[in-house]
């Protein structure tokens, strides 16, 4: 994690070089000397797990509560922590295993107005700084992917999931997944750790062959749609009746060669290239086609869906096969910045690793 570590830490202070102090309740050297707290917080919800599975995956994230509290020393705040179990079974199908998280949400200490009066720190009651230890699931970049140990449902449109950039390795089986970088007056962070066994990611790109496969009905249906809202020309219609006419015509037959172009690829394309993945524009809509794109182009989708040959389907639910850690913060104040980069430099990749391997 050095590397990474190092990477991150020059990130943090850079952006907190400007900034630090001006949005505090109190000095941010202060702070520092308070020392953090761990504490409980609001329990999670149990959806969709059997009680034997349960008891293990509450055993899970009390080794990973113990780990992080023990490791991580915070300042200046109190962390809460809270547990959540399962899922809605409509988010996917032939479930391999169970996806649970353990959450903490960064609260900073509000000062009082003088150091001297022995008065209690007190939280602030809400947070914009939150980490998610996931197991069994992958989420990111506001909701575009939600990817679980399970096959996507027949009744999903889209039978993939979006992503803007693709995880970069770090180490093996460590990927680094930027999702949101600060850009103007934004200054909210947020990126995912993905820990993975046989260092190998739990998804896999869509072929172009899979993605030709999956678009074709959903444009014959939109053509279906124009033809049935273009209505017959009555003889004695006037002149803007068959103006309009005319245009929806002309929409058909250019959905029509869309069609045709877009399929013709399943020839055109030899067998290698039907199983390169599937790049697309951003933008594009489920009834048309704007090619195939590269790496490295601009405004560009990768199109994943999840590898169910890289899970064990052997183990028992409970069983962890990926973690995705998600970091949410804040970059303006000092604070969350401190507990960051110490929560990072503190966390122990090979006792997640551990808990991947069979017992």
């Amino acid at each position: 994690m050095e590397t990474f570590i190092k990477r991150f830490v020059f990130l943090l202070f850079f952006f907190s070089a400007s900034t630090a102090g001006k949005s505090q309740d109190c000095d941010p050297t202060q702070l520092a000397t308070i020392p953090g707290t761990f504490k409980a917080g609001i329990a999670g919800s149990v959806q969709n797990v059997s009680k034997t599975d349960l008891v293990k995956e509450k055993e899970t994230l009390s080794k990973i509560n113990q780990k992080i509290s023990s490791d991580f020393s915070p300042v200046g705040m109190e962390i809460t922590y809270s547990n959540a179990f399962g899922y809605n079974e409509f988010y996917g199908k032939n479930w391999v295993a169970d996806p649970y998280i353990y959450s903490l949400y960064f609260l900073r200490y509000v000062c009082g107005t003088s150091a001297k009066n022995n008065r209690n720190y007190q939280p602030e009651i809400s947070s914009n700084t939150q980490v998610y230890f996931q197991i069994n699931k992958l989420s990111g970049q506001g909701g575009g992917i939600e990817l679980f140990a399970a096959e996507i449902p027949d009744d999903r449109e889209e039978k993939y999931f979006k992503i803007k950039d693709w995880p970069e390795r770090i180490e093996s089986g460590v990927y680094q997944w930027i999702i949101t970088e600060p850009q103007g007056k934004e200054t909210r962070r947020v990126f995912n750790l993905i820990i993975t066994k046989n260092d190998k990611l739990p998804f896999r790109a869509l072929t172009k062959k899979e993605f030709i496969l999956f678009h074709l009905p959903g444009m014959n249906r939109f053509l279906k749609e124009l033809e049935q809202l273009r209505v017959p020309i009555d003889p004695k219609a006037d002149e803007e009746s068959a103006v309009q006419y005319q245009i929806q015509t002309q929409r058909i037959n250019e959905q029509k060669k869309i069609i045709e172009d877009f399929e013709a690829l399943l020839t055109d394309l030899s067998p290698e290239e039907l199983e390169e993945p599937a790049i697309v524009e951003k933008g594009q809509s489920w009834y048309e086609f704007l090619g195939f794109k590269n790496v490295g182009d601009t405004n560009i989708l990768h199109l994943v869906v999840p590898d169910m040959g890289y899970f064990d389907k052997s183990l028992p639910k409970w069983r962890p096969q990926f973690f995705c850690i998600n970091f949410f913060y804040e970059t303006k104040i000092q604070v969350y910045l401190t507990n960051i980069n110490s929560l990072i430099d503190d966390l122990d990749i090979k006792f997640f690793q551990s808990l991947l391997e069979k017992p």
